[in-house]
């Protein structure tokens, strides 16, 4: 990542915010996304375009370089500068937690719905309520007897299987530190994506595994079947919406009862 145009202070620098125009926007949009450059986060709002999130101040010290080449703005953060990208036509979000309103629409949602199109889910959460068991004496059966439906690809059952029939026991021992709640959450989740693929390409696969946050937020919702309907939600959506995959921007949970 790279910053350029770094502000210069020469006292002959002309700011002139109100030239900015739409197209002058859009042409920092591409020459940010273009040249990757390394922008400043903001603080509280986002400018949205095209489902990408830009910090206001510094997308606007861009427009105003493809306005007149100089790469400054002056204007304060929030309100003062957002109104600018208002008036052009573009969006500006304040910062929200991804976990809450991925919670707030499940709700809506279900209360539409009245649950009609959620039933499945709980009925397979009751079936296989604590599975799979890791103390199986054939865990390549048990694993292979597990009905998934739809709550983790096709493809990542068939992986599963295939694991299970070259080396159910490594495939045991992922479960089992999977399940182990006295390590960090976090850790369990990244640990078993990264080691069932290690796992994987020792029998000669190539391809990807499959073992996602979806498949992983759903042998989870299997063997702890108390957590609540937030949480069903982030499962049933990728739990990434909350962990994010970054193992490092949020905080570390060692039970789920943390979450519920």
């Amino acid at each position: 990542m790279k910053r350029i145009g770094v502000l210069n202070k020469n006292i002959n620098m002309a700011f002139e915010a109100n030239k900015i125009t739409r197209e002058h926007v859009l042409k920092a949009v591409k020459r940010i996304n273009e040249e990757k450059l390394q922008l400043i986060p903001s603080k509280k709002f986002d400018a949205m375009i095209d489902g990408i999130a830009y910090p206001p101040k510094d997308l606007l010290r861009f427009a105003h370089e493809e306005m007149n080449g100089e790469n400054v703005w002056e204007i304060t953060g929030g309100e003062p500068t957002n109104k600018y990208l208002e008036k052009l036509g573009f969006e500006v979000k304040t910062k929200n937690d991804s976990i809450l309103d991925l919670i707030q629409n499940y709700k809506t949602y279900i209360s539409k719905t009245k649950m009609k199109d959620e039933v499945y889910k709980w009925k397979l959460v009751k079936n296989y309520n604590g599975r799979p068991d890791t103390n199986a004496l054939d865990f390549a059966e048990e694993y292979k007897s597990i009905k998934f439906g739809n709550l983790i690809y096709q493809l990542a059952s068939g992986v599963g299987n295939h694991i299970c029939r070259e080396k159910p026991e490594g495939f045991r021992q992922l479960f089992i530190s999977l399940f182990d709640e006295s390590i960090p959450l976090n850790n369990r989740i990244k640990n078993f994506n990264i080691d069932s693929l290690e796992l994987y390409h020792s029998i000669g696969a190539e391809l990807g595994h499959h073992q996602d946050e979806r498949t992983i937020a759903t042998f989870l919702r299997f063997i702890y079947p108390k957590l609540s309907t937030a949480f069903m939600a982030a499962s049933a959506s990728s739990i990434n919406c909350y962990i994010k995959l970054s193992f490092g921007s949020v905080v570390q949970l060692h039970s789920f009862d943390q979450i519920s």
